[in-house]
C-alpha cells in the first residue's frame, strides 16, 4: 500500500570540498583558457561542441532504447554557436604525392578517389 507521500527522487547529496583542495580551473596544455587567442579558443569550443554532439547522440540512444526515462538532464545543453567552419588548408601536389606514396595499395585507391 502506497502512502499519500509524493514520488519524486530525493534530493541530490550536497557535495563538499575537501579541506586543501582547491576547485578546478580551465586549463589546456598547461595554459590558462583565458590566455587563448581568438583562434585557439574558436578551436576549443568547436572541439567541444563536436564532443557533445557525440555524447548527445549516446545518450539520445539510451532514451531510444529505454534505458532512462527522461531526456531533461541534457535537453537543455546547448553548443557554442558560430564556431564552426571549414577546413582551410589543402595538401600541395607534392603532398598529395607523398601522402599516396604511403598508402597500401587498397587504401591508395581510396584516397585517390576523394
Amino acid at each position: 500500500m502506497r502512502s499519500g507521500k509524493c514520488d519524486a527522487e530525493p534530493p541530490m547529496p550536497r557535495l563538499v570540498r575537501p579541506a586543501g583542495i582547491e576547485p578546478a580551473t580551465p586549463a589546456f596544455g598547461g595554459r590558462d583558457f583565458a590566455s587563448f587567442d581568438e583562434e585557439t579558443e574558436r578551436r576549443a569550443k568547436d572541439s567541444t561542441n563536436r564532443n557533445l554532439a557525440t555524447i548527445k547522440a549516446a545518450l539520445n540512444m539510451t532514451l531510444a532504447d529505454r534505458l532512462v526515462s527522461t531526456d531533461a538532464g541534457w535537453k537543455t545543453v546547448t553548443a557554442f554557436e558560430k564556431v564552426g567552419r571549414r577546413r582551410e588548408l589543402f595538401l600541395s601536389r607534392e603532398q598529395r604525392a607523398e601522402l599516396l606514396a604511403a598508402c597500401s595499395p587498397g587504401l591508395r585507391e581510396l584516397v585517390q578517389g576523394l
